[in-house]
């Protein structure tokens, strides 16, 4: 218990002193246009609510109607929009996992690119923002969205990065690429030589490739103002915050305005409610399992959800499904295409978690240390079951292989055996201590850099042109130089050999 009241004391220290600090300065947050990323940013947002501060939030019309997410005591700037670019660019993956189809990231890329194009070209939408009037702007760290910090630019408004894609080359974090590998493969901390060289490689073309979109982003965006590139432009952010932790994640190098604030949409759990809160506390054999594989997936193939159904059936469990389907057993499966997960996940009759490990879902998991069946589907889902499982916290399946009696006996050895608990519950444990209450870590550093700016963070291979932070130009100096020395060495040589083959010359008609 003593180690849970520092961390305690250091939030409300922290949050009174934060409230009676705060200049109460406007912020508009510019999350992409997914749920996921949008939760964790309107949490954050509400943290520096909580600290005086007035927030926007930029929403699409599409977010906006469906009112899925808490927007207490904030303003939202609305973008109005026909076209649902959520359903267009993730709604398809899981349809494309089911059919065994490879994921198109380029084309994906390309859908947002067009979005947040005729976002920053709509003069309506850029003068919305000028009205705001923010002293911060907070952009998401999907690297189409990196566009947004073209309008801080325009707009001569400082701005931040807050979101889940760690990016150590655009943010000119130094890394080893033998070391830290791309979140898209399935590995462990440990890379295999073969795995080694696959991450180089990928590493070495996405360096290449401009997946931000337009290399003249600040001409095309912001023609008024004085010309620079992409990256020069994104390392000036003030501060990096970064939806990771080196806990649940594998430890990468990071600099001083890159602070990790893993788990920003995890929240203290509310009571249970209604038909929830009767279910999970009635009486169980062994308690309840939670499953679910986010908001976008409640629609399964027949095949998968019959098999699934059939192995809940079989274990003396009560499970809470988020699914759109009929419970086959009304008394132990509660099916839902909604549930309070974070309320459910922290519930103490809950023993499991099954997810398809989005990272919200990981944090809150961890934060309340449940074990979890790992059930990937696409994107970086698989690199996160493979941390989870190498750190022994879960076990991992392709849930279109996998049959009813592997995923019963997958349960069982994950709820019987105590080794899964007691890791995640020691790993929830260091997470509390170190981490806190993440959101308001996230509060705490974007409310500094608008008293303090970030700039004394930031290190010179922040503030270089790639040419000096890669060193072409020594590199291109010593390749001179040692090349002026190879051809004097070269002349040098060339002048000996011709002088010993005019001497031997010489003597040679002497002795004739």
């Amino acid at each position: 218990m003593r180690m849970f009241i520092l961390p305690t004391c250091m939030c409300v220290l922290m949050s009174v002193f934060l409230a009676g600090t705060a200049s109460g300065k406007r912020v508009l947050l510019m999350p992409s246009h997914i749920t996921s990323h949008t939760k964790y940013h309107t949490n954050i947002a509400r943290a520096l609510n909580e600290i005086g501060h007035e927030v926007w939030v930029c929403m699409p019309s599409f977010l906006v109607e469906r009112n899925v997410l808490d927007t207490t005591g904030l303003h939202v700037l609305e973008y109005k929009t026909d076209v649902d670019i959520e359903a267009l660019t993730m709604h398809p993956l899981p349809e494309k996992f089911w059919r065994n189809e490879t994921e198109n990231v380029f084309d994906q890329a390309h859908l947002m690119l067009t979005y947040v194009d005729a976002m920053l070209m709509d003069k309506k939408f850029v003068d919305s923002v000028r009205k705001v009037n923010p002293s911060l702007i907070v952009i998401d760290s999907i690297p189409t969205v990196y566009l947004y910090a073209t309008l801080a630019y325009k707009l001569d408004v400082p701005f931040a990065v807050a979101g889940s894609h760690y990016d150590p080359m655009t943010m000119r974090v130094p890394f080893n690429p033998g070391a830290v590998a791309l979140p898209v493969f399935q590995v462990s901390k440990h890379m295999t030589f073969a795995q080694r060289v696959v991450n180089l490689a990928a590493l070495s073309l996405l360096y290449f490739v401009d997946m931000s979109g337009y290399s003249n982003a600040v001409s095309r965006y912001a023609p008024e103002r004085p010309h620079i590139s992409m990256e020069q432009l994104l390392p000036l952010a003030e501060v990096v915050l970064v939806e990771s932790d080196h806990i649940l994640d594998y430890p990468q190098p990071i600099l001083p305005n890159v602070i990790r604030i893993g788990g920003a949409a995890i929240s203290e759990p509310k009571p249970l409610t209604g038909i929830f809160r009767d279910f999970v506390e009635k009486d169980a054999p062994e308690g309840v399992i939670v499953v679910s594989f986010g908001s976008m997936v409640v629609n399964l193939p027949d095949y998968v959800a019959s098999k699934m159904a059939a192995a809940f059936q079989r274990l003396n469990f009560r499970f809470v499904w988020r699914v759109n389907m009929s419970s086959p057993e009304p008394g132990k499966i509660l099916t839902s295409t909604w549930i309070p997960q974070n309320d459910l996940v922290a519930h103490p009759n809950v023993r499991l978690f099954v997810s398809h490990c989005g990272k919200n879902g990981q944090y809150e998991a961890l934060y309340n240390a449940k074990p979890t069946l790992c059930l990937p589907l696409f994107g970086d889902q698989w690199y996160a079951a493979e941390r989870t499982r190498s750190k022994g916290w879960s076990l991992t399946a392709n849930i279109k292989e996998a049959s009813a009696d592997d995923l019963v006996e997958m349960i069982t050895e994950l709820t019987r055996n105590q080794t899964y608990r007691s890791r995640v519950a020691r790993a929830s444990e260091i997470f509390k201590v170190v981490q806190g209450l993440p959101v308001k870590r996230a509060a705490f550093w974007l409310d500094h850099v608008m008293k303090y700016g970030g700039a004394y963070m930031r290190y010179a291979g922040q503030e270089m042109p790639a040419y000096k932070y890669f060193c072409l130009d020594l590199m291109a100096f010593f390749g001179t130089v040692i090349g002026v020395l190879f051809f004097l060495c070269y002349l040098m040589c060339s002048r000996c050999f011709r002088m010993c083959l005019g001497s031997g010359r010489v003597n040679k008609s002497k002795r004739e």
